[in-house]
């Protein structure tokens, strides 16, 4: 008798157990966020449209946490250069 990767009932909060549900972007409230902007307490969740319009203006998120999808948005802030030599289009 083991441990499975289902969550053990103990009473936990889906957040405790590693289970939390995908938010929405706080900006549209319409898409399902990628990013967790951790510049704003408590982190404000971004869908990628709404972080792409704010890499398009030059003020892009850069210090945030990936969530589901958001390796895309890592991939565009990277093609794009560092926030120091971020090319305006």
């Amino acid at each position: 008798m083991g441990l499975h990767a289902v969550r053990l009932y103990v009473g936990l909060t889906a957040e405790e157990a590693g289970m939390s549900e995908q938010k929405l972007c706080g900006e549209c409230r319409k898409e399902l966020a990628i990013i967790m902007d951790l510049d704003i307490e408590p982190g404000a969740p971004w869908c990628l449209d709404c972080a792409l319009v704010l890499v398009k203006v030059g003020d892009p998120i850069v210090n945030y946490r990936e969530l589901d999808g958001g390796a895309m948005y890592t991939t565009t802030l990277g093609n794009r250069g560092t926030t120091q030599t971020l090319r305006f289009r």
